[in-house]
């Protein structure tokens, strides 16, 4: 690599241009500008993606970096030799990779939003995030169900109110049920 060459980062952010940057974490990234947020001081870099295994890859990674933790920045006519190796060229991104993220980000997001019930009263709410944080909890309706036990608990949520095959897991729920009735009418 040639000498580092000291320029206005401000000048040289072009999309589409090429160049080398560290960061102040000891990073350091090659690829192409895929876009700028100065408001942010966000910069999208196309890089080659890392290889696993000693293999080298044909697609690229998006990599985030904020302008601000730039230690060095080299424009592509600075390091010329690099950057004949080391630039992704019209390499694809990973779509793969892409709509993986997507798949367990909207995955996610239904998972949360299938663990509010609608219109029941917050100690309800309450009750469910406590049973949900050890079993498979889902919402029918103003009932909880707890899946795997196959019990179901109706409003007003009391341990009478908590309906399943007999046997210690209903015993549990109930007991549950009990404690959280407890923690709200003692102050």
């Amino acid at each position: 690599m040639g000498e580092e060459v000291t320029v206005d980062i401000n000048t040289c952010l072009n999309i589409g241009a090429k160049a080398e940057v560290k960061t102040c974490h000891g990073k350091k990234y090659f690829g192409e500008i895929l876009a700028v947020d100065r408001a942010s001081k966000l910069m999208f870099l196309k890089c080659k993606a890392e290889s696993s295994n000693g293999v080298k890859s044909k697609r690229s990674d998006i990599v985030l970096i904020n302008i601000a933790m730039i230690t060095s920045f080299n424009p592509e006519e600075g390091n010329k030799s690099e950057a004949s190796s080391n630039a992704p060229n019209s390499l694809p991104v990973n779509i793969d990779k892409l709509e993986e993220r997507l798949r367990l980000s909207i995955s996610e997001k239904q998972r949360r939003v299938s663990r509010v019930g609608i219109n029941v009263p917050k100690f309800a709410q309450e009750c469910f995030d406590h049973i949900a944080k050890q079993y498979q909890c889902s919402w029918e309706s103003q009932c909880i169900i707890v899946e795997p036990l196959n019990i179901r608990i109706q409003p007003p949520y009391t341990p009478e109110a908590a309906v399943g095959p007999p046997g210690a897991g209903l015993d549990y729920i109930r007991k549950i049920l009990s404690h959280r009735q407890k923690s709200i009418s003692s102050p």
